[in-house]
């Protein structure tokens, strides 16, 4: 993870709390602080997204003209199904060319256990289903205030699905190459300023088979369904929210800055998992299974604590400002 601006502001806000430490009205100003600090970190989180992506179920659709091309790549030992459109761009009001475009691929036979999806700007859904194949979604979108850069920027994005020793790794890259995409925009374009950007989501539907899931961006949110197994998940930027997690021993879901939401698949087995955002809330869902909550500090602006959850699965949760609930 990079660094965390908003940690170092906190950092200066809980020394101007200390000096407080001797007023009779400790709680209220701390309060005061807490209250402060969570609006200026989610006013800051919405506009870092704002300045680098447009969020919404506007960035899914695709224009009325479109584009179409089909190939078939053998991957690993899969087969691969790709099909890509780009739709009619348009001008916004601030002078800037927008240009959508999504890619769908559909990968059979694929005999990878673990998957590994990653972005720089987007955010990322992973979920799974009764399917043997692999679909994969990407919506992508591109803004310049030149026309013929915009498209350009749209025309060479690509997805990356590839199996490297049983992991399927999921990334966007320059068309026909295997370069990082927002590397390749970094050394071409004026990239992430106020006159050129790129951002993409990514859609990941797997086999209840696999077993390992490392899920990163730097700016975005990330969402999990119905996984089984080992997660490592990871935003400095952005959300995180899991539903019936079935969280393998050593799990670990983090956000620099952003709130954390998850529930429990049931039963729970033995082992224990980490939880934690440096700016946000938590939220815990045990799926109604006997727990036991251990609070190991509660400080003026954030929470730290234990959950136990059946007797044998530990969950440790920490925020530096903010809360964390369990239920």
């Amino acid at each position: 993870m990079k660094t965390n601006k908003g940690a170092i502001l906190c950092g200066v806000i809980l020394s101007a709390v200390l000096l407080f430490s001797g007023c009779e009205n400790h709680d209220e100003i701390a309060d005061q602080v807490k209250d402060s600090v969570k609006a200026a970190t989610k006013d800051i989180q919405t506009n870092v997204k704002e300045a680098t992506k447009d969020i919404g179920d506007e960035l899914k659709e695709v224009g009325a003209d479109i584009g179409e091309g089909v190939g078939d790549i053998v991957v690993g030992t899969g087969n691969l199904i790709k099909n890509s459109v780009i739709g009619e761009g348009s001008w916004d009001g601030g002078g800037r060319y927008t240009i959508k475009g999504e890619t769908n691929c559909d990968l059979s036979e694929c005999e990878a256990k673990d998957l590994n999806v990653s972005v720089d700007v987007g955010d990322i859904k992973v979920s799974t289903s009764n399917k043997d194949q692999v679909s994969i979604h990407a919506a992508f979108k591109a803004s310049a205030k030149d026309k013929e850069i915009a498209q350009e920027i749209i025309n060479n994005a690509d997805i990356e699905s590839v199996i490297e020793n049983g992991v399927l790794k999921i990334r966007v890259v320059k068309k026909g190459t295997d370069k990082d995409y927002y590397e390749y925009l970094k050394d071409h374009y004026a990239f992430f300023s106020s006159t050129c950007n790129f951002n993409s989501d990514i859609e990941v539907e797997i086999p209840k088979s696999f077993e390992t899931f490392y899920v990163s961006a730097d700016v975005g949110d990330i969402t999990m369904n119905d996984l089984t197994g080992y997660v490592n998940a990871g935003t400095d930027v952005g959300d995180i929210e899991g539903e019936k997690l079935m969280l393998a021993d050593g799990s670990s879901i983090t956000t620099d800055v952003g709130d954390v939401q998850i529930s429990l698949g049931a039963p729970v087995e033995k082992g224990s998992a980490d939880i934690a955002t440096n700016v946000g809330n938590i939220e815990i869902d045990v799926n109604g299974q006997e727990n036991e909550v251990k609070k190991s500090s509660n400080d003026v602006v954030g929470e730290s604590l234990t959950v136990t959850v059946a007797g044998n699965y530990e969950i440790k949760a920490d925020t530096d400002v903010g809360n964390v609930k369990v239920e």
